[in-house]
C-alpha cells in the first residue's frame, strides 16, 4: 500500500522515521510532507497513487477523491470529517476515520473561553486598554443564568455542556 501523509500532523522527527521504517517492513511505501498543500491540484499531485491518506484539518475535495484511483482509505489525524467530501467516499466505498476523542477538552474549554471573552468583551476592552483608552463601553455580563445553546450533542457538545453547566447556565442542545 501507499501510504500518503499530505500535510504535517504533528510527529516528531523520530515518530516519522519510526513509523515509516516500520511500515516498509510490512512492505508498504510512506511518504511524508513537511507542508501543507498550496490548493486541491497539488493537493491531487500528492495523493495520486496513494491508497491511504492522511491528514489533519486540510480539506479534500470531491475531485481530489474522483481523481484518485487507487484509494481505499482516508485518515484524519484531527476531530471531524466535515472538511472530507465523505459523499463522494461513500460512493466509492473509500473508508474515512477521524481521531475521535482527540482534543476534545481543549475544545470544550475554548468554546466557554470564547463565550466569556464575547460576554465579558474582553478582546474589544484589551485594544482599548492598550491604546491606553477608558472602560466605558466594557461593562460585560455573566455567564451565569443565561441559555448556553449547542449545535450537537458528541463527545465535545457534552463537555461544553457539562463546562457551561458548571458556570451556571441553562443548557439546550
Amino acid at each position: 500500500m501507499n501510504i500518503v501523509f499530505a500535510e504535517p500532523i504533528g510527529l516528531t522527527p523520530d515518530d516519522t522515521q519510526n513509523f515509516k521504517a516500520e511500515m516498509e517492513k510490512l512492505g508498504h511505501s510512506v511518504t511524508f510532507f513537511d507542508n501543507a498543500p498550496s490548493g486541491q491540484n497539488e493537493l491531487l499531485q500528492r495523493v495520486v497513487k496513494a491508497h491511504i491518506i492522511v491528514v489533519s484539518n486540510y480539506a479534500v475535495s470531491a475531485s481530489v477523491i474522483e481523481n484518485t484511483p487507487n484509494l481505499k482509505y482516508i485518515d484524519v489525524a484531527f476531530t471531524g470529517v466535515d472538511h472530507i467530501a465523505t459523499a463522494e467516499c461513500k460512493k466509492r466505498s473509500i473508508q474515512v476515520s477521524n481521531a475521535a476523542g482527540y482534543s476534545n477538552q481543549a475544545v470544550a474549554e475554548l468554546t466557554i473561553a470564547m463565550a466569556i471573552d464575547l460576554l465579558r468583551k474582553i478582546t474589544p476592552a484589551d485594544a482599548v486598554t492598550r491604546s491606553l483608552g477608558g472602560r466605558a463601553g466594557f461593562l460585560g455580563q455573566e455567564l451565569m443564568g443565561k441559555t448556553f445553546g449547542i449545535m450537537g450533542l458528541g463527545q465535545i457538545g457534552k463537555r461544553v455542556a457539562q463546562l457551561a453547566s458548571a458556570f451556571g447556565c441553562r443548557v439546550i442542545a
